[in-house]
């Protein structure tokens, strides 16, 4: 074995050789491990936008930018909370502690809130919204968006008014995540077979799949002109799917590719009638994908 020459091996895989994908894989690895708490899934599965979520994991990384971790990191020479001058402004204090965050708290559900001291308090909150559900999260939000509007632009809400937008979109959020049952699915008529466009017009095909086993999905669409000539396609997946995230993502991406290969005029087949449903009705702006709806509209609407 001494012909054999010393090289560098990565001891992950059976080739010993290191790619990014491997790495990544590594990293993931170790970082759940590190963490003790099923990694983040748990904010991720929960029933509201993702701009609720990606908050909730800001807030359990210390991301979200109170003055405690500002001072920390030496931006500001104070931690006093801007609006009651009374103590540190830091997650605790500003969504919890503080008078006008607890009496939001009652207001919403009806009892008072007692979270651990500070050091658990990630674990609490964790505990808490699995038991409370999605008014939990938004509760938090909307204080948090409070508190901003209060200190950038002195617009003071009261109580009552932070109450009424948690309950608003409580009743929106848990429409938009409801599962329809079979009395409130219109049936649409479904076509078996292909139709041809008009002319100067083409057809675009598209269809997804996820594969649970591999927690992967892919879409992917095909362009035809008006003879059923092929003319363009296009793919692409996502990892850890949900399949109306695929839907939507595959019809975004076939109409932004439409449009920037130069064709205007487009007819649409899909096989999902939820989609179809989401692009006739008005736009649900607490909709988890919202704003993938809103960009596909948009495209529709160009000339």
């Amino acid at each position: 074995m001494h012909d054999v020459p010393d090289v560098w091996v990565w001891t992950n895989c059976t080739s010993g050789i290191y790619s990014v994908r491997e790495g990544y894989q590594w990293l993931m690895g170790a970082q759940t491990s590190l963490l003790g708490e099923e990694s983040w899934n748990w904010i991720w599965r929960l029933c509201v936008p993702s701009n609720i979520q990606f908050f909730l994991w800001q807030l359990c990384h210390d991301f979200v930018p109170f003055r405690s971790v500002l001072l920390y990191r030496n931006l500001i020479s104070s931690d006093l909370c801007p609006i009651c001058n009374q103590g540190s402004e830091d997650m605790f204090h500003a969504l919890l502690s503080y008078p006008r965050a607890k009496d939001v708290w009652s207001f919403c559900l009806h009892k008072s809130v007692t979270p651990p001291d500070r050091d658990n308090l990630r674990t609490w909150m964790k505990e808490f919204i699995s038991n409370v559900g999605p008014i939990g999260p938004i509760i938090i939000w909307k204080i948090w968006c409070s508190r901003n509007k209060c200190i950038f632009e002195d617009i003071k809400h009261s109580v009552q008014e932070i109450g009424a937008q948690v309950l608003s979109s409580l009743h929106h959020i848990l429409k938009a995540f409801a599962h329809p049952t079979s009395h409130n699915v219109q049936q649409l008529a479904r076509i078996v077979s292909w139709q041809h466009p008009s002319i100067n017009s083409v057809a675009l095909n598209v269809d997804d799949s996820v594969f649970l086993n591999s927690n992967l999905g892919g879409f992917g669409g095909l362009i035809w002109d008006h003879t059923g000539s092929f003319l363009h396609g296009f793919f692409g997946k996502i990892s850890r799917p949900c399949i109306l995230h695929v839907e939507i993502l595959g019809l975004y991406h076939g109409l932004k590719f439409c449009w920037d290969t130069g064709f205007k005029h487009v007819v649409c087949h899909s096989d999902s009638t939820t989609i179809v449903d989401l692009m006739q009705k008005d736009l649900n702006v607490h909709h988890k994908y919202g704003n993938l709806i809103m960009a596909i509209k948009q495209l529709l609407r160009r000339d």
